[in-house]
Order: structure tokens, then C-alpha cells, then sequence
């Protein structure tokens, strides 16, 4: 299997749109006849499967857009060395074929609705999902495929805690609700009305939904850094 891991980085590299394009049909493919032999947590397969389909829409944002992404999530990274503090699942920034959008979602779609279990073993892997998540939910290109995306990270992170195949430690609980919650919350100052609103609802419903599993110091830090600032942040718009 490692041997065609390689053969997909290598393919993803190809700048040709038919190229990348039939690439996603056949990553798709690849999933729906054997998701389930591309393993479990940090050796299996799904981590070349998300820094592909990340990158179709980390191409599309601006310049500008994408450093803002990157310092918000990856403050370590830079796009010479592809290395960070934490694992950033970019690697192939150009060249994706408008029509690739779809294609790139139908894949992310299915790994969350049937592979979720795949991911749980490693806390890395959930992070490159959200961070795929917040990439598709950010773009520009398609407005129905950016709030589905917001609907998935809160489906992801459900799916994750309430996992009964796989259940999840305590710990790796608050962790994967940090993740969720940081992603969406930078979606609740997004330009586009549909999106901003929508990520609003997600983030105080899964605030207060999963309060429970917060504790203490992590809760006050969500209320300092996050709601009170985004508060703030409103009044001022306001005005």
C-alpha cells in the first residue's frame, strides 16, 4: 500500500486539470471498493487522501486568504520547508480544474459518512480533517459546498465523541472539541452572510451542547479568546 500512497502524491503533483480531475474519480473509487483496507490512524492512508483533497480549495483562496488560514491554524508553517508545529495537511497548492470542487467534496463527503471510524485512532488525523473541512468551507467557489462543509465539522466532531466502535479518551475529547470549535469559530466573522450565520448557530449550539466535556480552565479560555472578543467584534460592526 505504501507504494501506491507514493503513486498518489506523485499523480496530485501533476498539473494537468484531466489529470487531477480523473485522479478524484479514482480516489473516490478507491474508497467506495476498499475504504476500509486503508487503515487506521497515523500509517494508514487517509493522510495522503486529505492533503490532496485539501488542497483544492487552499488553491482557490487569495494570497492573502491563505495566510491568514495558515497563521490561524499552522503558525509554524511555511510553504518552502511544508513544515509546522503541528501536522498541515497542504502540499499541493496549484492547478486544480474548477469542475475538481465537486469531485474533491463528493470524496471528503464519503470519508466523513463511512470512514470516521478510520480516523479515530489518531488525534493528527482528526486535525487534518477539520482543517480540510474549515479549507472547503472557506472558499468561494461554491456556496452550497462551504455551508455543508460547516454542517460536517460539527458532524465529525459528534461522530468522534459519541463513537461507540472506537470510543474515545477524555482527554482526546476536549482536544477534538478545541479543534472543532476554533475552525468554526473563525468561520463566524466570514464575509458571506450564509456562511458567517451559519457558523454562528454551530458555535454556540456545540458550545453549549458539549459543555459537559469542557473543563474548567479550557471553558474560560474559550469564553476569553473566543466569545467574548466575537462580541466585541459585533458591537463594533454595529456601530
Amino acid at each position: 500500500m505504501a507504494d501506491l500512497y507514493c503513486c498518489l502524491k506523485s499523480i496530485a503533483t501533476i498539473r494537468f486539470p484531466d489529470v487531477r480531475l480523473n485522479l478524484l474519480k479514482a480516489l473516490k473509487l478507491l474508497m467506495q471498493e476498499n475504504g476500509e483496507l486503508l487503515g487506521f490512524g497515523d500509517r494508514s492512508g487517509w493522510k495522503v487522501i486529505i492533503e490532496i483533497l485539501s488542497s483544492i480549495p487552499y488553491s482557490s483562496l487569495t494570497e492573502n486568504d491563505q495566510k491568514i488560514w495558515l497563521e490561524s491554524f499552522h503558525p509554524g508553517y511555511t510553504e518552502d520547508s511544508h513544515h509546522s508545529s503541528n501536522e498541515c495537511s497542504i502540499q499541493f497548492e496549484t492547478g486544480w480544474p474548477q469542475s475538481s470542487f465537486q469531485e474533491g467534496f463528493n470524496c471528503l463527503k464519503l470519508i466523513v459518512d463511512e470512514f470516521l471510524s478510520q480516523f479515530l485512532a489518531s488525534i493528527q488525523l482528526i486535525a487534518m480533517l477539520f482543517d480540510c473541512l474549515s479549507l472547503y468551507s472557506s472558499q468561494s467557489t461554491d456556496l452550497n459546498i462551504a455551508l455543508t462543509s460547516v454542517e460536517l465539522l460539527w458532524k465529525v466532531c459528534d461522530g468522534a465523541i459519541n463513537s461507540k466502535a472506537n470510543p474515545v479518551q477524555p482527554s482526546s475529547t476536549e482536544e477534538i472539541l478545541h479543534l472543532m470549535l476554533t475552525r468554526i469559530f473563525q468561520l463566524t466573522v466570514d464575509q458571506r452572510p450564509e456562511i458567517r450565520n451559519c457558523a454562528i448557530n454551530s458555535f454556540f449550539s456545540s458550545t453549549t451542547a458539549y459543555s459537559f466535556f469542557i473543563r474548567g480552565k479550557k471553558y474560560k479560555a474559550i469564553i476569553q479568546d473566543m466569545v467574548v472578543p466575537w462580541f466585541r467584534l459585533s458591537e463594533e460592526k454595529m456601530r
